[in-house]
């Protein structure tokens, strides 16, 4: 039933999509007048999308729809977003999410107009055991004022319907919002977005407040300075179970959960030439965070079901000093520093002076153990160089360094971490059709924990990758790729000789892949693709450079279709096969045995329909037959449906 509804909702969409297209393509605007897009946000045109993909035993549903429309007088915004999610197995996981906004008016003169706004959110989740299933709708009406030009005010009153935890509470909404784009004085441009959002649904309140506030500089094309400061507050109240002791004491079912958001904060940067060829980049952000958590109704007895009211204060802050230099045309690259620190204080807040200090002490030091710093300093640089025509080389390496402390005795996690990291790369144009591609990265942590509680944990961990490819394009109509993996991760503990049971590991990998494409006619095109993978798990002494194997894998995958081009760029079918297959061996004194097979196989599809880039239509299918050691034990079809509109 579940999914006979979705379904329904997948077809009531695509109808009302291609009605709305079909109603964009037949008239250019109301009153005969050419209609324009107008977006608060961006110049996207007015688009619709809808989606469809099975895979395995989980199902998602999305639809997406956004309308702009301005004419002399009148204005238009509708935007929609639905999401829905189902995961089959022994019993049904589904979560759904809707929003919808709405806004529209009339213009009385170039400075006023009215207008009405609506919103709606509901969503529901079977997953979570507390609040699951949500909704809040609310419509408003107002006025908008532009004092000067590329300025909005506008005030607006209305009501808002709340529900959770199957009660509904009704009450007045506030709503105020200030734009302004592009402000231009002496030359700097000032941009301003704010709102200010209060709802009353009696016993309970939210609210969401936010400011922030640009001011950009330009000097010429390589100097620049931009700062932005920020302020936002939320309110937030669930509804929850109450106590016993709760019930009797207040008379009520339920409890609030209280949740306050304060955020504010500072971020600027500077962009200016040193020379011609050399640009010093500086910017810096810094971060103030509260988040409060309290209940509404607070019972003092009995002291174990107390709920505390708590506080999180954190505090970020960014700074990056960066060189971009371009020396030639055959050399260019960057260079940066980085500095990055994040704390947070956890404590307790409006603690009732009747509960016994030894109570309060203990969760006092319980949120003290949370408390911690976070620092990393990185040092990064990266390269592109131009050896001789058509030989190419890029580099990147960073280094940094993480110290993490924190303030309690009784939390074990400090610990410092150094991370290092490599990458090289050429390209190599042997002659008109042949490419060589190498890759060569290595990533290196270390990780060293401080108290002796933990220590047993400081380890090495290695990653390095080769990979080499080769393209081979004779013509236009056969173009193959080759590629090669050598992939060896190696993770050492600092006292495995010291420890027992405590074990390095090791974990290596080769693969090879190859794609190809061949082109039979205008219409008609061949694809491949396989990719063989082998690789190995065990435990490593790294002193010896020793290794004895636990598991190992061989999995080979290969994909072949043809696909016939009706009209290039517009109607596309193509069909196929896909087939997998892996191998899983174990060791029993150093001899590889077989231990078990996993294959799947089955026909693959694939549809495309674009009409005048405004209508596309996207079908991705697979079937699988799946056996284990060569028993067939399920078939399991795989389906992506993407539909897209833009008017």
């Amino acid at each position: 039933m579940v999914i006979k509804m979705r379904y329904a909702y997948l077809l009531c969409m695509t109808a009302c999509l291609m009605l709305n297209l079909n109603a964009q393509l037949s008239d250019t605007g109301l009153f005969g007048r050419e209609a324009i897009v107008i977006s608060d946000t961006s110049e996207t045109p007015n688009n619709s999308s809808l989606s469809f993909e099975r895979l395995l035993s989980s199902y998602q549903w999305s639809f997406n729809h956004r309308t702009n429309y301005v004419n002399d007088r009148w204005f238009l915004m509708l935007d929609e977003r639905f999401r829905s999610s189902l995961i089959r197995t022994d019993r049904q996981f589904i979560k759904d999410q809707q929003e919808l906004r709405f806004l529209g008016g009339r213009r009385l003169t170039d400075r006023f107009d009215v207008r009405v706004s609506s919103s709606s959110l509901f969503l529901s989740d079977n997953q979570i055991t507390g609040l699951n299933d949500a909704a809040i709708a609310n419509a408003h009406t107002g006025i908008g004022f532009r004092p000067v030009d590329n300025v909005t005010i506008a005030p607006y009153i209305g009501y808002t319907v709340d529900r959770q935890a199957d009660r509904t509470d009704r009450g007045i909404s506030y709503l105020a919002r200030l734009r302004g784009d592009n402000i231009e004085y002496a030359e700097t441009f000032l941009n301003i977005d704010g709102q200010f959002s209060l709802q009353r649904v009696d016993p309970r309140t939210t609210a969401s407040h936010f400011l922030r506030v640009d001011v950009d500089r330009e000097f010429d094309t390589q100097t620049f300075i931009n700062i932005g400061t920020y302020y936002t507050y939320s309110r937030r109240e669930f509804y929850f179970p109450a106590d016993d002791r709760t019930q009797d004491l207040f008379n009520v079912s339920m409890n609030i959960d209280q949740r306050f958001d304060r955020r504010m904060g500072t971020s600027g940067g500077i962009h200016y030439a040193l020379r011609r060829n050399i640009v010093r980049i500086i910017s810096t952000s810094i971060d103030w965070r509260t988040v409060t958590r309290g209940y509404f109704y607070q019972p003092t007895t009995p002291f174990t079901g107390y709920l505390f009211d708590t506080s999180v204060n954190e505090f970020s802050m960014n700074i990056r000093l960066g060189l971009r230099y371009t020396f030639s045309e055959r050399f260019s690259g960057m260079s940066h520093l980085t500095y990055h620190e994040r704390s947070e204080e956890h404590g307790l807040t409006s603690i009732d002076p009747d509960l016994p200090s030894s109570f309060v002490e203990d969760r006092a030091s319980s949120e003290f153990r949370k408390n911690n710093i976070a620092q990393r300093t990185t040092l990064a640089t990266q390269g592109n160089v131009r050896l001789t025509r058509g030989h190419y080389l890029t580099f990147a390496g960073s280094s940094s360094i993480l110290r993490y402390d924190t303030p309690s005795p009784l939390n074990f996690d400090d610990r410092d971490e150094l991370r290092l990291l490599f990458f090289t790369g050429t390209r190599h144009n042997l002659n008109r059709y042949l490419t060589l591609d190498l890759a060569v990265d290595l990533v290196m942590t270390h990780v060293v924990y401080l108290r002796a509680q933990r220590s047993a944990n400081n380890n090495w961990n290695r990653v390095l990758r080769f990979t080499p490819a080769l393209t081979y394009e004779p013509a236009d109509w056969f173009k193959t790729t080759n590629a090669f993996e050598v992939l060896a991760n190696y993770t050492v503990y600092d006292f495995e000789d010291m420890v027992t049971g405590l074990r390095s590991l090791s974990y290596r990998q080769v693969g090879l892949i190859d794609s190809s494409r061949v082109r039979l006619t205008e219409n008609v095109r061949l694809d491949f693709f396989s990719h063989y993978r082998r690789y190995e798990r065990g435990e490593l002494r790294w002193s010896a450079f020793a290794e004895r194997p636990l598991h190992s894998f061989e999995e080979l995958t290969l994909i072949a279709s043809i696909r016939y081009d009706i009209r290039p760029g517009s109607i596309a079918f193509a069909g196929g096969i896909r087939y997998f297959n892996r191998n899983r061996y174990r060791y029993i004194q150093r001899e590889r045995e077989f231990e078990t097979q996993i294959r799947n196989i089955g026909p693959t599809c694939f549809i495309y329909w674009n009409i005048d880039n405004r209508l596309r239509l996207t079908v991705r299918g697979w079937y699988e037959m799946q056996y284990r050691d060569s028993v067939y034990f399920s078939s399991i079809p795989n389906l992506s449906i993407d539909i897209g509109a833009r008017f």
